[in-house]
């Protein structure tokens, strides 16, 4: 049967193959967050944002465009208004909207994993827990009992 099978495995192996898995999800996490700090490092708001904002809510979209270079995401924003100012609000509020949402996903890129494990690797020690404290359980009724010998008088 193979409930009987993957009981013989768990016996042979031990406990010792979660605590592996849980350190190679470590380093899997370790690896993500690094990652997205090189990202959001890169993509820091400038130091001209200020200046970008007191020009946009003056209404001076081209010329908060041509301060906008980086590859930030305001810069992009700014940008994608500028480019259709002439269309009207709707016309902007749509831009600004589909470049935010374009970029979040940029932006939330490898933060699911982060997620996933933060979930589940409680669960995962957990497991490595029960299997190893069952493993003796099932080892000692096939070792003959020892018994203890009379107390002394």
């Amino acid at each position: 049967m193979i409930s009987d099978r993957i009981l013989a495995l768990t016996l042979r192996l031990g406990a010792g193959w979660v605590m592996w898995l849980l350190i190679l999800l470590s380093i899997l996490s370790v690896a993500v967050m690094v990652e997205r700090a090189m990202y959001f490092g890169s993509r820091r708001m400038s130091k001209l944002f200020p200046r970008l904002l007191e020009l946009c809510l003056s209404g001076d979209l081209k010329g908060a465009a041509a301060l906008a270079t980086t590859d930030s995401m305001e810069s992009e924003v700014i940008r994608a208004a500028a480019n259709v100012a002439g269309g009207g609000t709707p016309a902007v509020e749509k831009a600004v909207q589909s470049t935010i949402d374009r970029r979040r996903l940029e932006y939330e890129r490898w933060l699911f994993v982060l997620g996933t494990l933060g979930n589940n690797a409680p669960f995962i020690g957990l497991f490595g827990t029960v299997l190893g404290s069952s493993a003796p359980s099932r080892i000692w009724p096939r070792t003959r009992a020892v018994r203890a010998p009379p107390p002394r008088r």
